[in-house]
């Protein structure tokens, strides 16, 4: 693409890139011909992100048409490559009508440009069969003539004779096109490679193409600071065990949120085989990361029925004896991990006491199987271990099934006895802003909620609050903002909103006419998320969410939206 025509201005630099953050992509976009620098900023903000499908070779024509969406002149400005099947970007990526549009012209930002084309491709192939493309050899005609033997020859001598002259350039294959065109994202800093969409809801996507993601991964090496991989875990230690050295990676993420393989015969990879080149990859790269995620894959074979935990399987060393092998990482600030019943407490215990001093942001996500009594004895490993953590960010997110849910929802305090502890020695012990209590069948107890909002000391500070809740009151809304005054963010779920009376049919009315005396003008809250669960059909929520939203004047977004766009989709 040629460049813009200079044009002159009295502004400087600095002041066209402090108008141009003002901008949309979009609006960027349409104004990238304004002068030299809107273009280069443009231009960069276009082509940051790219998304590169592991199953092109199912759709014909992509090998083709790809290098011209990114030829060379823009390779330099990528930053990110987000490998993922072609069928999972239709289903994160297309939700909004603008993404489909019939015509792909050069108005569109280049990612929605491309994204457009895949979603061509993809309508392409739901209604025809996609084939592979091939080069078939032409047939000889029968009446074709044939040279002497002679004139051949010397047809080959003067053919050598050229080529020493004029060398002939080698024909690429369409396989080769697209392969160096990814290899001219040399300055790419981000690689994500992204499979969990591979199986989903029955429906069995085409087979992935592991080696662009691979080439790209052993290509990249001093730029790259982030590494993302929810891939089976097997493909995983393929991927790191070719990678070179990184010396600025700053964030690692292994998740396997997907089944290692279709064949359902076929076992996962044994612990033993894995957790050493793991521990090896990590330790390496020890002295620059920042950020370490380990969403890891569970042994069935380790569950048992009932709410309490399973004792170890004797088979082989569990997947969380990796903790023990970790070098310590003197950088690390955010850490999120898996938890299961057979995780390895001195392991784990002796990998956090040496992260304590320099860890802030912490996630924590418990195994599904878990109850809330083991999920407890469980995080009571990770509570001992930070007492003297200084974290300013901590997130519990629970996964407890429906049945074990239906059956501890009476339970009293002690089901989440070292989370409230937890929570308590963050508060204590640092300047904690951000607490998530999140799952879908989690919700806390009015008691619960009442116990974090009275902790002493730092609770006040916090500026972020997630939660989910069984009921919430007007008594107990009154509680949030009296004992949260400096929160910007709340995103929480109700199961019910419930008001004075006793007859649940009419909680949400009692509710809002209990919301419509109160008024928080003097909160600081900016953003509000809010959604009902309610088991109930006839409780939607919309009446008592209406007399929430009317008690909080200063709010900026509900659910992202603004006041009267998101009063308007309410429904009573």
């Amino acid at each position: 693409m040629p460049l813009p025509a200079r044009h002159y201005s009295t502004l400087n630099y600095d002041v066209w890139l402090y108008i141009a953050s003002f901008l949309t992509l979009q609006e960027l976009w349409n104004a990238r011909f304004l002068n030299e620098v809107v273009f280069g900023v443009a231009m960069d903000a276009g082509y940051q992100v790219v998304h590169v499908p592991t199953d092109y070779r199912h759709f014909e024509g992509f090998t083709q048409w790809f290098p011209r969406f990114y030829g060379a002149d823009v390779g330099h400005r990528v930053r990110t490559i987000h490998f993922s099947p072609l069928a999972a970007l239709r289903k994160s990526s297309w939700d909004q009508g603008r993404r489909t549009r019939a015509s792909i012209n050069d108005d569109l930002v280049p990612q929605e440009r491309v994204l457009s084309f895949y979603q061509k491709l993809l309508q392409q192939s739901a209604t025809t069969k996609p084939t592979m493309p091939t080069n078939p050899k032409l047939p000889t005609k029968p009446t074709q003539p044939t040279m002497s033997n002679r004139r051949l020859s010397m047809l080959a001598r003067i053919k050598h004779r050229l080529q020493g002259i004029f060398p002939v350039k080698p024909q690429l294959s369409p396989e080769q096109t697209f392969q160096m065109s990814v290899a001219q994202f040399s300055a790419v800093s981000n690689i994500i490679v992204d499979l969990h969409y591979w199986e989903r809801a029955g429906e069995i996507f085409p087979p992935v193409e592991f080696g662009m993601p691979s080439f790209m991964i052993k290509a990249s090496s001093s730029n790259l600071k982030s590494l993302s991989l929810n891939v089976p875990i097997s493909m995983a230690l393929c991927f790191l065990s070719e990678a070179p050295h990184y010396p600025n990676l700053e964030k690692l993420s292994i998740e396997k949120q997907i089944w290692e393989w279709y064949d359902e015969s076929q076992t996962e990879t044994p612990s033993e085989t894995w957790i050493q080149p793991l521990a090896t990859f990590i330790n390496r790269h020890a002295d620059t990361l920042l950020s370490l995620a380990l969403r890891l894959p569970i042994q069935g074979s380790n569950f048992a029925p009932g709410p309490y935990p399973a004792p170890s399987s004797p088979s082989g060393p569990h997947i969380s004896s990796i903790f023990k092998n970790f070098d310590k990482i003197p950088n690390l600030v955010h850490l999120s991990l898996h938890l299961f019943r057979d995780t390895d407490p001195q392991g784990l215990r002796q990998f956090l006491r040496r992260q304590t001093r320099t860890l802030r942001k912490l996630e924590l996500i418990l195994e599904k199987n878990l109850s809330y009594i083991g999920a407890d004895q469980v995080l009571a490993i990770v509570r001992d271990s930070l007492v003297h953590c200084r974290l300013s960010s901590l997130s519990i997110q629970y996964r407890i099934d429906n049945d074990e849910w239906q059956r501890s929802k009476d339970e009293p305090n002690t089901r989440m006895a070292s989370a409230l502890g937890l929570i308590r020695n963050s508060i204590t012990q640092s300047n904690l802003t951000s607490l998530e209590i999140s799952g879908y069948y989690t919700t806390l107890l009015p008691a619960e909620l009442r116990e974090i909002l009275e902790m002493r000391g730092g609770i006040r500070r916090l500026r972020h609050l997630a939660l989910r809740v069984q009921v919430m009151t007007a008594d107990m809304f009154d509680l949030i903002v009296s004992e949260l005054p400096a929160l910007q963010s709340l995103d929480l779920t109700a199961c019910a909103f419930k008001g004075r009376s006793s007859y649940y049919r009419d909680w949400e009315q009692d509710f809002a006419l209990e919301m419509k005396t109160r008024t928080y003008a003097d909160w600081g809250l900016q953003s509000l998320k809010l959604a009902v669960a309610s088991e109930q059909p006839s409780l939607s929520g919309g009446i008592a969410v209406r007399g929430l939203v009317h008690a909080l004047p200063n709010v900026h977004t509900f659910n992202g939206l603004s006041r009267s766009e998101y009063l308007s989709q309410l429904i009573d």
